[in-house]
């Protein structure tokens, strides 16, 4: 496979710098990491020996940087963990848990919570 030859901004290293310093997941920390050292010089065969990462760990998120900029190393794992429940619905069941205890439990926990919200708002959690 031939060898991919990059056009390295200039201001590269700084941007790649100050937003690791601000991200707080670890796992975009570490694809920043990656692509700070390939900055510095560091063979990608190197960057995966350095982090204990698989063969292809760095060229895939060095590509992608320089592919899609910081945008493309987010961490796109999971899906959509939206609530069924309303805002407004939210806000009454805080206020049940806060201010009652359960008649049959020293208090709630996750089973008593999901019989609570089927019996009140008529949503079926697991």
């Amino acid at each position: 496979m031939p060898r991919v030859i990059y056009n390295i901004p200039a201001n590269a290293k700084e941007e790649v710098l100050q937003v690791m310093q601000k991200e707080r997941n670890i796992v975009v920390k570490e694809r920043l990491l990656a692509v700070s050292m390939f900055l510095d010089g560091v063979p990608k065969g190197d960057i995966k020996k350095l982090m204990h990462r698989s063969a292809n760990f760095g060229g895939t998120w060095i590509s992608a940087y320089f592919d899609g900029g910081i945008g493309a190393l987010a961490d796109n794992r999971g899906g959509d963990h939206k609530s069924f429940l309303t805002q407004e619905q939210m806000q009454l069941l805080k206020q049940i848990i806060t201010t009652s205890c359960p008649v049959y439990a020293k208090g709630w926990d996750g089973h008593s919570i999901v019989n609570l919200i089927e019996y009140h708002f008529g949503v079926k959690y697991s």
